[in-house]
């Protein structure tokens, strides 16, 4: 039997039954903490491109558009809800792989869930499945396939979607293995968006969600790839790392499901920053024993960064036209200023719209980047992909302090709590697309999930009232 074929068979068999409590919570955490962030980017310049482009294209009104009124086939509704997921930096990571898994596989299990009809249970047990995919799959091509330059959100994260959505069509282990090929075949994105900040770093974990469901329908209906499309010497693996080892995809199996490796953020921004945020927090708070500092006591800030994740963050000028939000979202320069002159309180504020790119622009902000030093250090390097690596260094005009974070706030090693992810939920629904009351319900709709018979308890109170 391929690996391809020990990966698939394990995934089309798994049943809700035999899932451990842990990872039934976990991804009732996931799905509340998607649909809040979800329903916040969707009046995002992105969003509201792809939004009139899909409804444009039309096609039959299978599945809802988070946030938003209208529906859409359920290939373009995982699409958008997809896309919009990744728009504002707030979704959930996973270190090891450096990749943000719910924004491929929770749209693409609730477009598929909606379309046909299934039970909580099944839509549970397909974002288990989806998640254990899109991480094994992404462990076994890592660490060579980020630094080649592909997007691990947008390439691994399609097998994902594809195992979430075959579970809810009941693919059988011979159909499954027939979607991780199509898979393979569609898989793509990469990072040359980077510099410019461009649109392509949220389309990619969109076009993956609707590649999982169109590539699932396609195996349903008897097409055809191949039984090794991961091993296979011109497989994925081959082809999209230098790395590649097989031996992930099914070490383990069975044990402890990867949708618990999961993390979340607390705050906006890409995931490399939230280190050197967390370490410069806890200088202020333990060492210097004030909440902020003002122009006049720092003299200077140095963020050393491993040497990957500096190259994601390092931006002196997130100001500068056509980065939008990308620049706030994407500038350790921004983001530790923002720190050491609003303090925590700054970053709670990120969560209003339009305060990001307000202070961005700010005169006395900006004068504060100046005194931002980034290094890619090569030595932190050496902890990545495991740890997001940061130490920063604050000299003030009295006295110098350093600090290091490995794994910042959200890790599961250093959890957000329920009621910080409800939160944070309540805050991102409520701001744009869900009334309190309607909020409420979503909320105390994920929590019963579990216990309920039919995903549309959930599903229906997605769009807006």
């Amino acid at each position: 039997m391929s690996v391809t074929a020990e990966l698939s068979k394990y995934l089309a068999g798994l049943e809700f039954e035999q899932l451990p409590a842990d990872a039934v919570l976990k991804t009732k955490h996931c799905l509340l903490d998607y649909v809040g962030y979800t329903s916040y980017g969707c009046d995002e310049p992105p969003a509201k491109i792809l939004s009139a482009t899909l409804t444009k294209i039309g096609g039959e009104e299978e599945a809802t558009i988070i946030g938003q009124h209208g529906r859409l086939p359920a290939v373009n509704a995982a699409f958008l809800n997809g896309a919009t997921g990744h728009m504002t930096e707030l979704d959930d990571t996973h270190r090891g792989t450096q990749s943000h898994p719910g924004d491929s596989v929770l749209p693409a299990a609730l477009a598929m869930a909606e379309r046909q009809h299934s039970t909580a249970w099944d839509l549970i047990t397909a974002i288990v499945a989806g998640y254990e995919a899109a991480i094994r799959v992404g462990e076994s091509v890592m660490p060579s396939h980020y630094s080649m330059g592909w997007h691990p959100s947008g390439t691994i994260n399609t097998f994902g979607a594809t195992v979430a959505a075959g579970k809810l069509l009941s693919l059988d282990e011979d159909e499954l293995i027939q979607a991780m090929a199509i898979a393979a075949g569609q898989a793509a994105g990469n990072f040359a968006h980077l510099q410019e900040r461009g649109m392509m770093k949220d389309f990619n974990p969109g076009r993956a969600a609707a590649n999982g469901v169109f590539g699932a329908l396609l195996a349903q209906n008897g097409f055809t790839g191949c039984t090794d499309a991961l091993e296979n010497p011109r497989g994925f693996g081959s082809l999209y790392s230098e790395t590649f080892d097989p031996s992930e995809l099914a070490r383990g199996l069975g044990g402890s499901p990867k949708i618990l490796e999961v993390a979340h953020k607390p705050y906006p921004g890409c995931r490399h920053l939230h280190s050197s945020r967390d370490a410069l927090l806890g200088i202020l708070r333990e060492a210097v024993g004030e909440s902020s500092l003002g122009l006049d006591r720092v003299e200077k800030v140095t963020a050393r960064i491993s040497s990957t994740g500096a190259a994601y963050v390092d931006d002196p000028v997130p100001w500068a036209p056509g980065k939008g939000m990308y620049g706030p979202n994407f500038s350790a320069q921004f983001n530790l200023a923002l720190v050491l002159q609003e303090g925590e309180a700054g970053l709670r504020r990120l969560f209003e719209p339009g305060y990001a790119l307000e202070m961005v622009n700010d005169p006395r902000l900006q004068k504060m980047m100046g005194r931002v030093e980034v290094v890619h250090d090569e030595e932190l390097n050496r902890a990545w992909p495991h740890a997001w690596a940061s130490e920063v260094t604050l000299r003030t005009t009295q006295d110098t302090y350093t600090l290091r974070v490995d794994l910042p706030k959200g890790e599961p090693e250093n959890p957000m709590s329920y009621q910080e992810l409800l939160d944070k939920f309540t805050i991102l629904a409520t701001a744009k697309a869900f009334t309190n009351e309607r909020s409420q319900e979503i909320a105390q709709a994920v929590e019963r999930l579990d216990q309920v018979g039919e995903a549309s308890v959930l599903i229906r109170l997605l769009s807006p009232c």
